[in-house]
C-alpha cells in the first residue's frame, strides 16, 4: 500500500537522502494522480498507465534486487477509456503477493491490446504458485469485479488465475470506449 511506500522512504532519508527526495516526488504525483482518478468514473489508457508506471516505479526503488517491470511503451497504447484505477489493485496485488511468496525475482507485465471492439488488460507476475497465491479473492479483486459488472455488466469479464510457466494473470475484458460518455449499458 501507499503507507508501505511511505515507511520505505522514510528509512532511506538517513542512508539514501537524494534517492528518498526523489521518491517523495514520485509519491506526490502519485498521490495527486489518485485524488483526480478518484473524482472521476473514467481514465483515459495512457492516464491509467501512468499511474500504474509512477507505483511500479516507486516498487521497483523499494525492491531494486527482486522486481522487474514491463510495461507498454505509452505511444503503442490505443486511444480508448477505461475506469478509473481499474489495473491500480491489479499492480498492486501483483507486487505484494509476488514478493510475499517466494525470495526470488519478481517480474511484473502489465498489457493492453485491443481485439476487435473488446480492450484486454493483463497483469501478470511471477509466482510461486505451489503457495497458494490465490486461492481466495481479496477486497481488490472483488472491487475490480463489482465494478466491471456495476459499469458493464456481462459485457466485461475479469479472471485471475495461475498460468503456465509459474506467472499469475489477472485478465480484464471490456467493450473499446472511445468516448467516456459511451460507457454504460
Amino acid at each position: 500500500t501507499l503507507f508501505n511506500l511511505l515507511h520505505a522512504i522514510h528509512g532511506q532519508i538517513a542512508w539514501e537522502p537524494k534517492a528518498a527526495r526523489a521518491m517523495i516526488v514520485k509519491l506526490g504525483d502519485l498521490l495527486r494522480r489518485l485524488l483526480k482518478a478518484g473524482e472521476r468514473d473514467f481514465s483515459t489508457l495512457a492516464d491509467e498507465m501512468q499511474f500504474v508506471r509512477l507505483y511500479l516505479d516507486l516498487q521497483q526503488q523499494r525492491f531494486a534486487d527482486r522486481l522487474s517491470v514491463l510495461l507498454p511503451i505509452p505511444e503503442s497504447l490505443p486511444t480508448v477509456w477505461v475506469p478509473s484505477l481499474i489495473l491500480q489493485p491489479l499492480v498492486e496485488n501483483a507486487v505484494v503477493h509476488g514478493l510475499a511468496r517466494h525470495d526470488g525475482p519478481v517480474s511484473v507485465r502489465v498489457e493492453a491490446q485491443l481485439m476487435g471492439e473488446k480492450l484486454i488488460l493483463r497483469v501478470v507476475n511471477t509466482a510461486a504458485i505451489a503457495t497458494g497465491i490465490g486461492s481466495g479473492e481479496g477486497v481488490g479483486t472483488r472491487n475490480v469485479r463489482e465494478r466491471l459488472a456495476v459499469q458493464f455488466g456481462a459485457r466485461a469479464t475479469f479472471s485471475s488465475r495461475a498460468a503456465e510457466g509459474g506467472v499469475w494473470c489477472a485478465e480484464i475484458l471490456l467493450p473499446v470506449l472511445r468516448d467516456a460518455g459511451a460507457s454504460v449499458s
